[in-house]
C-alpha cells in the first residue's frame, strides 16, 4: 500500500515538473516572439511599448504581464490599456491566453474612438486568429451617418488576418469560416445595442427628422456582423493593406418582433447597397404604432406617415426583401424608406 502511494505521488510530481518545464519553454519563446514583434511593427511604422514587463509563477502556470501597454503609429492611431497578461490556456493548449485589464482605448482612425471594459480571450498562433470577449464596448463617431455613439453589450470579436497571397477581388463567392478569407475578416456578436444620435446631423438633414420616432423603437439585440476585406486590382499591386471593397457576409439583429439580415458589398469609403431580408415586419409595425405617444402622432413632420402606416398596416407584408443604400449621408436612406412606405400605401 505504501509503495503504491509512493509511486502515485512520484508520478504526479514528475508530471507537474514536466508540465512546468514545458510551460517555462513556452513562456521563454513567447518573450522572444514579443521582442521580435516590436521590431516587425517598428519597421511597419507602429510603436509597441510598455512601462514594465514581469514574469509571474503560480501553481496554474506562468504568465507574462505588461504594465501600461500601448501600440501607436505616427498619426496617434492605435491602442492603449492598463495591463496585458499573456499565459498558457488549459482550455486552449495550442493558444495563448490574453487578459486585457482595466479600460481599453482603441483609435482605429482620426475620427473614431473605441472604448471597452476589460477584455479576455485567446490567440491561436497556427491560424493567427484572435478571439476576445468584453462586457461592454462603445464606438464614438462610428462611420455611420447620424450616429454619435454606438454601445454594445456582452461582445465577442473574432479577428482573422489576411491568409492568402493573392485573394480574389470578386465578392460573389460564398465565404465561410472553413474557407480562405481574402484580405482577412472580422466577426462581431453582441447581445444588446444602444444608439445615441448626433444632434448636428439632425439639424443638417433636409428631410423631416425621424429621431423622435426612433426613440420609441424597442432596443436592438442579438447583433451579428461578419465583414470580409476584399482586395482590388490596384490594392494587390500597390499595397498589402489596400482594400478596395468590403463584403458584408452577414449583418443581422433583432428589433423586438422584427428580424433583419443584411448582406452586400461596400466600397472602401463605406458606400454601397445592402440587401436586407425583414421578417415579422407586419407585427412589428402594428406594435410600434400602438406604443407611440399621442404627441408623436400629431407632429406635422411625420403625422401623415403614421396615418398611412396605421391605415395600411394590414397590407404591409410580414416578410420583405429590399435594397438599403449605405453612405455618408442619411438623406438618401430617408427618401428611400419614404418611397417604399408610399408605394405600399397605394
Amino acid at each position: 500500500m505504501k509503495n503504491r502511494l509512493f509511486y502515485a505521488l512520484l508520478g504526479i510530481t514528475l508530471l507537474l515538473l514536466s508540465a512546468f518545464g514545458v510551460d517555462c519553454l513556452r513562456m521563454a519563446r513567447l518573450g522572444r516572439s514579443l521582442d521580435q514583434m516590436r521590431l516587425s511593427l517598428a519597421a511597419a511604422g507602429w510603436h509597441l511599448d510598455w512601462d514594465q514587463r514581469s514574469l509571474a509563477r503560480s501553481p496554474w502556470g506562468q504568465s507574462l504581464t505588461l504594465s501600461q501597454p500601448r501600440l501607436i503609429d505616427a498619426r496617434g492611431r492605435g491602442w492603449g490599456g492598463k495591463t496585458l497578461v499573456l499565459g498558457v490556456s488549459f482550455l486552449h493548449p495550442a493558444s495563448i491566453r490574453l487578459e486585457f485589464g482595466g479600460p481599453q482605448i482603441f483609435k482605429p482612425s482620426d475620427t473614431m474612438t473605441v472604448t471597452s471594459s476589460a477584455l479576455e480571450g485567446h490567440f491561436v498562433p497556427a491560424s493567427r486568429t484572435l478571439i476576445l470577449e468584453t462586457r461592454q464596448m462603445s464606438l464614438d463617431m462610428p462611420p455611420v451617418s447620424g450616429i454619435e455613439t454606438l454601445t454594445l453589450g456582452h461582445v465577442t470579436v473574432q479577428l482573422t488576418p489576411d491568409v492568402t497571397k493573392d485573394p480574389p477581388a470578386r465578392g460573389n463567392k460564398d465565404i465561410t469560416r472553413s474557407s480562405p478569407l481574402p484580405g482577412g475578416a472580422v466577426e462581431l456578436s453582441a447581445e444588446s445595442v444602444s444608439i445615441k444620435r448626433s444632434a448636428q446631423e439632425r439639424n443638417e438633414t433636409l428631410t423631416p427628422d425621424i429621431g423622435p420616432l426612433l426613440t420609441t423603437l424597442p432596443s436592438a439585440s442579438k447583433l451579428h456582423l461578419i465583414i470580409v476585406a476584399l482586395r482590388d486590382e490596384a490594392g494587390r499591386n500597390a499595397s498589402k493593406t489596400a482594400y478596395g471593397r468590403y463584403l458584408i457576409q452577414e449583418a443581422s439583429f433583432q428589433l423586438g418582433a422584427l428580424s433583419c439580415i443584411a448582406r452586400g458589398t461596400l466600397s472602401g469609403a463605406g458606400e454601397g447597397t445592402l440587401w436586407a431580408h425583414l421578417s415579422g415586419l407586419q407585427g412589428f409595425v402594428r406594435s410600434w404604432i400602438a406604443l407611440l405617444p399621442e404627441s408623436g402622432r400629431i407632429t406635422p413632420d411625420y403625422a401623415p406617415l403614421l396615418k398611412a402606416l396605421d391605415e395600411q398596416s394590414a397590407r404591409i407584408p410580414d416578410h420583405l426583401d429590399l435594397p438599403i443604400p449605405v453612405g455618408r449621408d442619411d438623406i438618401l436612406l430617408q427618401n428611400h424608406i419614404s418611397a417604399i412606405i408610399t408605394g405600399h400605401s397605394r
